[in-house]
């Protein structure tokens, strides 16, 4: 299990964080690409701290008294969803962030801190990408937060879903994932490792690929074969471009999924493409600086 944060907008001046009676709603996002970069760093069962940010834009007004604290927190999966797949009352302020990760299990901090009074905060923990999407924390700040979490979390009842699928679902992962908090230690970030752009087919010369990115892309394709009988085509890499950090390589991911988004199988897949030819990915990757 590791540790994120993101930043959210805030709630009415009459909220009271941390009440039972709350409902937890999936961890959102404005677009796609900011819901792709997050989804690319963390694994199913990971923690997402949410801090109220003190100017979210989208016309969002912040009570003084809620700007920079860590109110909540998300025990994430991998799992696309949208706002409207649950089963709540939305604003078409709400909708301005339409774009979801599905949770396993929802928590709000009775006595929400300062983020920034946090052991461990300092000038590298604010970024852009926390902006819009979410980030790692070093390893002083990831046991501030946990220990805030052990202190002040009170689950909250996830907003229902509108599909038994997800709820399904839901209810298998909280059984494979439970939350351990003691013993837990923070693995080395993969923020200045080299990472690579990589794109894989379905078989050879096949036009079924995914495009991804890794610090390990043999490793991570190799994974995807991992549940495929000897019968079915198997993934091959085609592709492993050096992007140097994490941040250039979401980047480059992300405006690849914008270049070929008519050939994604399906609006909310930002993995799998048709009709697309490993050749194609590489010539813009060649021009991408």
């Amino acid at each position: 299990m590791r540790v994120f944060f993101t930043y959210i907008y805030g709630r009415g001046e009459t909220y009271t964080f941390g009440g039972r009676a709350n409902k937890g709603w999936p961890l959102t996002f404005s677009n796609s690409s900011a819901r792709s970069m997050a989804r690319n760093i963390v694994s199913d069962g990971d923690l997402v701290f949410g801090v109220i940010s003190s100017s979210p834009g989208h016309g969002a007004v912040v009570p003084e008294k809620q700007k920079g604290r860590l109110v909540s927190v998300w025990q994430v999966t991998r799992q696309n969803s949208l706002l409207t797949d649950y089963d709540i009352e939305l604003s078409d302020y709400d909708l301005q962030w339409p774009y979801a990760l599905q949770p396993i299990r929802t928590w709000e901090i009775s006595d929400p801190p300062k983020f920034k009074s946090l052991d461990g905060y300092d000038s590298d923990t604010h970024t852009l990408r926390s902006v819009s999407s979410a980030e790692y924390v070093n390893e002083t700040l990831a046991q501030s937060m946990l220990t805030v979490f052990k202190e002040q979390a009170n689950e909250v009842a996830l907003a229902a879903y509108k599909y038994s699928a997800m709820q399904q679902r839901n209810e298998a992962l909280r059984q494979k994932h439970p939350v351990r908090i003691e013993g837990y230690t923070v693995p080395p970030s993969d923020r200045d490792a080299l990472n690579f752009i990589y794109v894989a087919t379905l078989g050879k010369g096949s036009k079924t690929l995914k495009i991804g990115h890794s610090t390990d892309p043999d490793g991570r394709v190799s994974s995807f074969n991992k549940y495929r009988v000897s019968s079915e085509p198997q993934w091959l890499i085609d592709v492993k471009q050096p992007l140097g950090t994490v941040q250039n390589a979401v980047r480059a991911e992300a405006a690849l999924g914008e270049m070929f988004a008519a050939h994604r199988t399906e609006a909310n897949n930002n993995e799998v493409y048709l009709g697309l030819s490993a050749s194609d990915v590489l010539a813009k990757l060649a021009t991408m600086k």
